[in-house]
């Protein structure tokens, strides 16, 4: 049977002091929280990042309702619409081949469209401003380019 505790433990009362303690710090010195995990991060960046991807395979679904909160949120909105007005801005769409269903661009620099299958654009995960990406989808897509004109 669980009993309760009208008044803290000794321990409970320490914690809940520190607490208070760290709180009062924190706002009396707002620069060095920022300072210290700035500093573990750069000691222990690789095993962040690890632990991150980790987290974010196990659990899509919170991902993607982070991601859509972000979107949403006033700040998600105007990063939104820079990255497109740079893409927009950068990218032309001079066509290489047709259309045809089920196939997607991809820009083999930053004017030229090349449509290729969709599935085969999917596959091959490339950046644009990461070269050593781009050279793959780069060769993938010029080789379906010239086999499918010859």
């Amino acid at each position: 049977m669980a009993t309760l505790l009208l008044y803290p433990s000794k321990c409970e009362k320490k914690r809940i002091d520190h607490t208070a303690y760290m709180m009062k710090y924190r706002k009396d010195h707002p620069g060095i929280d920022k300072a210290i995990n700035a500093a573990y991060y750069i000691d222990h960046a690789d095993a962040i990042k690890s632990n991150v991807s980790k987290w974010r395979k196990i659990h899509p679904s919170e991902v993607k309702t982070y991601q859509r909160r972000w979107r949403q949120s006033d700040d998600g909105k105007v990063f939104g619409r820079k990255v497109q007005s740079i893409r927009r801005r950068d990218m032309g769409y001079e066509l290489l081949n047709e259309y045809s269903e089920g196939f997607a661009g991809h820009h083999i620099n930053d004017k030229q469209v090349v449509f290729i299958p969709a599935e085969m654009h999917k596959k091959h995960k490339h950046n644009h401003k990461k070269p050593e990406t781009m050279h793959v989808i780069n060769r993938i897509s010029m080789q379906y380019l010239f086999n499918c004109k010859s």
